[in-house]
C-alpha cells in the first residue's frame, strides 16, 4: 500500500506535475526497463478500481477509499502514460 502511495505522491505534488514526469522520461521511452515500468502503471493504476489507486486510497486514508482521491490518482498516471 505504501509504495502505491508514495507513487500517487510523487505524482501528484512534484513540481510541474505528472507532465513534468513524463518530460524527463521521454528520452528513455524506449528503453525495455521503462516500457515495462508503464506497462506496469497502466495495468496497475490505469483505472478507479485497479490495485495502485484502491492500494494508494487504503494506505492515505486508513483503510478507507475516497472516490476522488482515487480518480485523482488514475487521472494523474493517465498524463504520465499519455506524456511519455
Amino acid at each position: 500500500r505504501k509504495d502505491a502511495y508514495d507513487l500517487a505522491y510523487v505524482l501528484r505534488d512534484v513540481q510541474g506535475g505528472p507532465e513534468h514526469v513524463a518530460d524527463r522520461l521521454v528520452p528513455f521511452r524506449n528503453h525495455p526497463a521503462v516500457q515495462r515500468a508503464l506497462t506496469l502503471l497502466a495495468e496497475d493504476f490505469g483505472e478507479e478500481r485497479a490495485t495502485g489507486p484502491v492500494a494508494a486510497s487504503l494506505f492515505r486514508y486508513a483503510d478507507e477509499l475516497d472516490d476522488e482521491y482515487i480518480a485523482d490518482v488514475v487521472g494523474s498516471v493517465g498524463l504520465l502514460l499519455r506524456g511519455v
